[in-house]
């Protein structure tokens, strides 16, 4: 598709998610348009036909004249009231349509790697400016708008004289300066977009409650506070620049503008003076000429508005098209209903975008299924990135990520998400009642109360729940005034979300007892091992523990020892201490301070 036709495509796109947002109000804002477009002229002509009158000592031919010229001017007047009124509320829909849709495409894409791109990211910070973007497509409409009229009133002044016509080329330079000025503020909002977003993130960090202690301990609050000043002055510094340069090319053009009218209205009373038309031409003239000012203002910050929307519709646009280009098989293979190999990797290595360094690096590894399996290693060795390949979160650089012989990427990214369920240290803390909260890990069934229940027993937070006043009804976090949680609690109650699903082929444990103690850890992955057992005989699940406590990794399968990004050691926990190689070392280390 040609570059021209994919804009057109955007465009249309647009314009129909304005109009789906309230058909009836886009009909009477055009209808408010076009009385502007009318008015303006007919009440310039009627001023000129009142004069005549007036000067013939036609009462009667003055008093209609009179009555068109302050309908007209009073339609002109209150239909701009009423179109703002009705654009404000399109533009709140449409706003709200396209941070609907922004969140819907962040959110459809099949990894989580464009959330740690940079590019990415600005544009992000771009188009969430919805505002911007849904004034667009009003601000092109009333810009088409104001150069009718200027048309219409241009022919006006040529029933005067067709010299007169002159005077609309004066207006080009005034549109051109104004373009050139917002170009250089489109620059602007693009060099500032990084700033911008790290003003956003500090702005996060010194509200964030759970922030807000450390900051506090540490004195950080006011070197943020700093910080983010110092960030949004940047970025304001640049905008600032651009938009004076703006205003200076903008004042130039209306010079250039202003004095061709003033040599036009010279021009109109010379004539009359020498009984070249009649007192009503130089009426007329003088009320074009006001309108022409305004109608040109009008049109210039109408343009500005267009052109500063036209920089954040492009974010949008760009959003939209990188999520099309994310590659979808056609015809997906289906997701297998049990696993009967398991998970392997061939010759797979991978590095985040923008990174130098692979964090991982050839691997060659069998998960089994029906087994469990723990990664091993010092931070920084891979094991998350690893796990972050399994669930599909990320595409392998290189090599092949197969499921039961079919490669990941064959498969249809939301069904093998479908079948997967996952416990992290970072875990999300949901504002929510603790029923839904634990729900939500199979959210089919978020709201059964029989499974949520299995679900708290199996991943130990029978106890966390048996303390609230009102069970599983009970509304947690303090966003909502609800009841605030230990770590210890929140945490029993996030590795109770991954025991919802069923039927998972692949159950991922990465550091999912951080916040407990070593005899609860215990006990939670006791249980774990018991349902990873119950999964893997009836579905081949295979279940993946990240962890550095060596009492819980003792009870896999599998143990893969990880070192800068490659496979160091395999086996089972016996092995691989009678190798007596890194893993051996690391857990007798381990156990000597456990005995201290």
């Amino acid at each position: 598709m040609s570059s021209r036709r994919r804009r057109i495509n955007e465009w249309t796109a647009l314009i129909r998610l304005t109009w789906r947002t309230s058909p009836v109000r886009c009909w009477a804002v055009l209808t408010t348009l076009a009385v502007t477009v009318l008015s303006q002229p007919v009440v310039a002509l009627a001023l000129r036909a009142f004069t005549a009158a007036v000067v013939q000592g036609d009462r009667s031919s003055a008093v209609r004249a009179l009555l068109v010229a302050a309908v007209s001017w009073a339609l002109g007047s209150q239909v701009f009231g009423l179109r703002n009124l009705l654009r404000n509320d399109v533009r709140e829909r449409v706003e709200f349509a396209l941070s609907e849709e922004c969140m819907s495409i962040v959110s459809r894409m099949p990894g989580i790697g464009h959330l740690e791109d940079p590019e990415y990211l600005d544009q992000i910070e771009l188009a969430r400016r919805s505002g911007m973007v849904a004034d667009t497509v009003w601000s092109a409409a009333e810009t088409a708008a104001n150069v009718l009229a200027v048309a219409a009133t241009m022919l006006v002044l040529a029933t005067v004289s067709p010299l007169l016509l002159l005077t609309l080329p004066l207006a080009v330079p005034t549109l051109w300066l104004n373009r050139q000025g917002q170009m250089k503020v489109g620059e602007a909002l693009r060099e500032a977009a990084e700033r911008q977003r790290t003003t956003d993130r500090l702005l996060d960090t010194l509200l964030d409650p759970v922030a807000a202690i450390e900051n506090r301990v540490t004195g950080a609050h006011a070197p943020l506070l700093a910080e983010y000043r110092h960030r949004w002055e940047q970025a304001e510094r640049i905008r600032t620049r651009a938009r004076l340069r703006a205003i200076w090319l903008v004042a130039v053009g209306w010079a250039i503008f202003l004095g061709g009218f003033v040599a036009a209205l010279a021009y109109v009373a010379d004539s009359v003076s020498h009984g070249h038309g009649g007192p009503g031409d130089l009426v007329l003239m003088l009320a074009i000429a006001r309108q022409q000012q305004l109608l040109v203002q009008t049109t210039v910050e109408g343009f500005s508005r267009l052109l500063e929307g036209v920089h954040v519709a492009n974010a949008y646009f760009w959003l939209r098209a990188r999520a099309a280009r994310v590659a979808v098989t056609a015809d997906p293979a289906p997701v297998p209903e049990r696993l009967e190999t398991g998970i392997s990797l061939r010759g797979v290595s991978f590095g985040y975008p923008g990174a130098e360094r692979r964090v991982l690096s050839g691997l060659d590894l069998d998960l089994p299924a029906g087994s469990m399996v723990a990664l091993v290693g010092t931070h920084g060795s891979g094991k998350t990135s690893l796990v972050k390949l399994l669930t599909g979160m990320y595409p392998a650089d290189s090599g092949t990520v197969l499921v039961d012989g079919t490669p990941m990427d064959r498969l249809d990214p939301e069904a093998w998400r479908a079948r997967i369920t996952c416990g992290f240290q970072d875990f999300v803390r949901f504002q929510a009642p603790a029923g839904t909260g634990v729900g939500l890990g199979d959210l089919p069934y978020v709201a059964d109360r029989e499974r949520i229940t299995r679900a708290v027993a199996k991943g130990g937070a029978t106890g966390v729940v048996a303390g609230l006043q009102d069970g599983l009804d009970t509304q947690l976090g303090g966003v909502f005034g609800g009841v605030e949680l230990s770590g210890g609690q929140w945490q029993k109650l996030a590795i109770a979300r991954t025991a919802m699903r069923q039927d998972p082929l692949l159950v991922v444990l990465d550091e999912p007892t951080a916040a407990l103690d070593p005899v609860s850890e215990y006990d939670v992955f006791q249980r774990h091992v018991a349902f990873a057992r119950e999964l893997g005989a009836r579905h081949g699940t295979v279940t993946v523990i990240v962890s550095h406590r060596f009492s819980t990794v003792r009870m896999a399968d599998k143990i893969v020892v990880l070192s800068g990004g490659t496979i160091a050691e395999v086996g089972t926990h016996d092995e691989l201490m009678a190798v007596g190689g890194g893993y051996a070392g690391l857990y007798e280390l381990q156990q000597s301070s456990f005995a201290l």
